[in-house]
């Protein structure tokens, strides 16, 4: 997407900084953003996908889930292994969550759905020795094999996929009546 979406700590408060992917000197102002549910009140990370954002609490070990407007939509807690977590990532439709503490990351599968409850981590992996002080994680990259299931879920919007791929053929599958476009 274009825009940047900024998770405030200390005013407990998103802010949106609409077209800053391709700001590179000056200062950006936000034009707008929401205050964060009253119990969402040590966030630590933020992604965003389409109209949805979730939030990350180190304080409650909770990912709370909102829409663009600030509507809450829902909370889940982490699994209790999962008790310091600094960031939060997205990958098709499973979250992905860093804990500073434990220095593992923590799977929790088709958990973009999930709106209350407790969920389980469906995997975890161990961080390099070297990393003592994790803070941020980044989307996952697609693999070769992966599947990828994705929606249109407005007009007008595109979703890029990218590949890097040396082998042989590679295959796309379209649902009937899609307007599909491959840019190469």
């Amino acid at each position: 997407g274009n825009d940047i979406w900024v998770v405030y700590a200390i005013s407990e408060q998103v802010l949106h900084y609409g077209g800053a992917a391709f700001v590179t000197s000056g200062v950006q102002s936000p034009e707008g953003g929401f205050a964060l549910a009253p119990t969402n009140t040590s966030p630590t990370g933020v992604i965003t996908y389409g109209h949805l954002l979730w939030v990350v609490d180190d304080a409650s070990d909770t990912v709370f889930m909102y829409d663009v407007g600030g509507a809450q939509l829902g909370a889940w807690l982490l699994d209790p292994s999962n008790g310091d977590p600094s960031d939060i990532t997205l990958g098709d439709r499973d979250l992905w969550v860093v804990d500073r503490a434990d220095l593992v990351v923590y799977r929790y599968a088709d958990a973009a759905a999930l709106r209350s409850g407790v969920a389980h981590a469906t995997g975890t992996f161990a961080l390099a020795p070297l990393n003592t002080a994790p803070e941020g994680i980044a989307d996952p990259p697609i693999q070769i094999g992966d599947v990828v299931n994705d929606s249109i879920d407005s007009v007008g919007e595109t979703d890029v996929f990218t590949f890097d791929y040396t082998g042989g053929p590679m295959f796309f599958d379209a649902q009937v009546g899609s307007s599909t476009t491959f840019d190469w």
